[in-house]
């Protein structure tokens, strides 16, 4: 149990530095990336379903930006953004923006 406390704190830890320190659009490609990981569904492994609103309160910055980012991410081929939902068309991509 101590174990999993650990985790998670770590986890909170690492999160609260990224949002202190990290660049926006960092921040959103490692988000997305571990979204991907996490909760790709088995019919479409790059969908992800939540709002660019929930992706921004997430990554600690505005709908704006995120709006932003996803028109230029769209240009290159990353992502599609729908309403509800992300599809991650190049997740190695934004594992390198992510550094």
């Amino acid at each position: 149990m101590v174990q999993l406390h650990f985790i998670y704190l770590r986890e909170l830890e690492e999160r609260f530095h990224e949002m202190a320190t990290e660049m926006v659009s960092r921040r959103v490609a490692r988000q997305l990336a571990r979204l991907h990981d996490l909760f790709g569904s088995n019919n479409n492994p790059g969908e992800i379903c939540l709002s660019q609103e929930e992706l921004a309160q997430m990554t600690g910055t505005t709908l704006f930006s995120i709006s932003r980012l996803f028109t230029e991410w769209e240009a290159r081929g990353l992502v599609v953004a729908r309403r509800h939902c992300v599809t991650v068309r190049n997740v190695d991509s934004l594992r390198e923006i992510a550094g």
